[in-house]
């Protein structure tokens, strides 16, 4: 991921993570990962959390300002969200490109 976000920066690209881990910040393994992880996202854009306490947690842990993190939790109501193969989607609309993974 780190590296996604040095080449989305350096082509001028907004870059928003999502986080759902809770790792905790008081032993010296997780002094050490809090380090790296302010360091690899001090540029993004957004954060967006699954729960109100991953915020907290993840905000503290890489010394993010608050406002840029947003909480939307995981749950899906998949009758809102039903594809429409009929339309055609303009070219003048807003592309999101989405790297994760399924585990």
């Amino acid at each position: 991921m780190g590296m996604c976000l040095i080449v989305a920066k350096a082509l001028g690209l907004k870059t928003i993570i999502t986080e759902h881990t809770h790792f905790l910040y008081n032993d010296l393994g997780s002094i050490h990962l809090n380090k790296v992880l302010k360091f690899i996202f001090n540029d993004v854009d957004a954060v967006i959390c699954v729960s109100h306490a991953c915020k907290e947690n993840f905000s503290l842990r890489c010394k993010l300002n608050p406002e840029i993190c947003f909480t939307i939790p995981n749950a899906v109501d998949t009758n809102k969200f039903i594809p429409r193969p009929d339309l055609i989607y303009p070219k003048d609309k807003i592309n999101i490109i989405c790297i994760s993974r399924l585990t």
